[in-house]
């Protein structure tokens, strides 16, 4: 692990989700399920967290995250399309492996053709894929670089913090 020059900030946690910032990334993590009240959170991460060249938004949904209902993916859906000319580049990563993580993984990247975002957006399997391809989509400002290690480790402060009710959840 490396030694942050920042440590991430925590803007909302519950035990569904917790959602951070670090540098210029707006992550959020879906521990279980999709609620408005994360998707609340998302938002005034990124209204709190804007800055010049844009920022980049890094969505993490556990293995134990259930695909939300419908009128919650729209409402997710309109969040984000809503970050136009804050975000510049987003990426979601849908952990876990087999057939059931392979399946939502193209639900998600078929709703991501349908509902196109103003921004480059697309669907992984690792946060590493997901961190490179926000580093790397070609829009951003050079102030804008990152180390992937330091972004990994950020994550890893917010993906393994200990959910404010005590439980405890894998990734």
């Amino acid at each position: 692990m490396l030694v942050l020059d920042v440590p991430p900030r925590v803007i909302d946690e519950s035990d569904h989700h917790v959602i951070g910032t670090w540098r210029r990334i707006v992550f959020t993590i879906w521990r279980r399920e999709t609620t408005t009240r994360g998707i609340r959170g998302m938002q005034e991460a990124v209204r709190g967290a804007r800055a010049d060249g844009g920022l980049l938004a890094m969505t993490v949904v556990t293995d134990q995250a259930p695909m939300p209902p419908s009128e919650v993916r729209d409402q997710l859906a309109r969040a984000m399309a809503s970050f136009e000319g804050d975000v510049v580049s987003s990426a979601l990563v849908f952990e876990g492996t087999g057939f059931r993580a392979a399946a939502v993984r193209s639900v998600v990247s078929g709703i991501s053709l349908v509902r196109k975002m103003p921004y480059p957006h697309r669907v992984f399997d690792r946060a590493e894929s997901g961190l490179m391809f926000l580093r790397d989509a070609g829009q951003l400002d050079p102030r804008l670089d990152f180390p992937i290690a330091g972004a990994l480790d950020a994550l890893d402060m917010l993906r393994y913090r200990e959910p404010p009710s005590g439980l405890s959840f894998g990734t």
